[in-house]
């Protein structure tokens, strides 16, 4: 398949503090995409720089990597140096975040029958 553009990580100033001089430098994706994809990605991702024209900084967050590589299943993209790494390993913490939340109802039903249990026998 075709790629579609580039990505690499860059440390960058978060949005909010982008004109202070002390704002705290955050990873993040830096993508150079066609303008067909430059269309979708800013749709998908509303909080990036809806201005942007020659990249779009996507701040790197877990969730943010694992929409990304969901995105880029569809429009694929190049990583440069050591970006396919970075973001493969917060894709990973987001997926394992996700399936604890999952876990936690049946954890908590069993604590909660296992304690329910042991009340009933110390009667």
């Amino acid at each position: 398949m075709r790629s579609m553009g580039t990505y690499a990580v860059v440390d960058a100033p978060s949005r909010a503090n982008y004109k202070d001089k002390k704002a705290a430098i955050r990873p993040h994706l830096r993508l150079h995409v066609q303008p067909h994809v430059a269309l979708r990605l800013k749709r998908v991702f509303p909080r990036v720089d809806q201005y942007a024209r020659e990249h779009i900084d996507l701040l790197l967050t877990d969730e943010a990597a694992s929409e990304l590589e969901w995105f880029m299943q569809m429009y694929p993209l190049e990583p440069i140096g050591n970006a396919q790494t970075i973001l493969g390993a917060a894709a990973r913490r987001h997926d394992s975040k996700l399936q604890l939340i999952s876990e936690t109802p049946q954890l908590l039903l069993a604590l909660a029958c296992q304690n329910a249990f042991t009340s009933k026998a110390l009667r």
